[in-house]
């Protein structure tokens, strides 16, 4: 009886040890794609498809007044921005909206998040007929618009809360 627990157990964690390993594989061929696709990941905001649906919801957040730091600049096209509301310590930094905004953890992105549950080029925020628009870049833990997943492009309304990885970021 201990022989067959014993190999019982053995396969069990050869199985374990697999699933780690190609779900480590997986992360690491996401990050590849991205770094060697150069700028293919970045569409034009006429190339993304805006769902129809999506601009009746209403905002569910409340407007907070915005606090500004250094991180912040001033837009003087639109006035939107997206605020920092988690992490603690990046709580209050503000961003202003230019014609297109990445949010990522690479340093070259106009709003950079040090974080490991956030994709080096996560989503996009960009202008489309006058409104505001988010996209998913293919990120590995998925953008939220106030809790729901966006699986396709999501029309902002100021209050909207936007969760990458762990940080959440709202729309003004």
């Amino acid at each position: 009886m201990t022989d067959q627990l014993l190999l019982v157990s053995r396969i069990a964690f050869l199985v374990l040890v697999y699933l780690v390993f190609v779900r480590v594989a997986r992360a690491v061929m996401v990050e590849v794609r991205a770094e060697t696709s150069g700028g293919s990941d970045r569409l034009s905001p006429a190339e993304v498809p805006v769902a129809k649906n999506v601009g009746s919801r209403s905002a569910t957040a409340p407007n907070r007044p915005s606090s500004t730091s250094a991180h912040s600049s001033t837009s003087t096209i639109t006035g939107r921005r997206l605020t920092v509301r988690t992490p603690a310590h990046l709580a209050g930094s503000s961003f202003a909206l230019d014609a297109e905004v990445t949010i990522g953890r690479a340093p070259g992105c106009a709003v950079s998040i040090d974080n490991a549950k956030i994709s080096k080029l996560h989503a996009r925020v960009f202008e489309s007929d006058g409104r505001w628009v988010i996209a998913d870049l293919g990120s590995t833990n998925g953008t939220t618009v106030n809790g729901e997943l966006c699986g396709t492009p999501v029309r902002l309304n100021p209050g909207d809360l936007i969760g990458i990885g762990e940080a959440v970021l709202e729309f003004e």
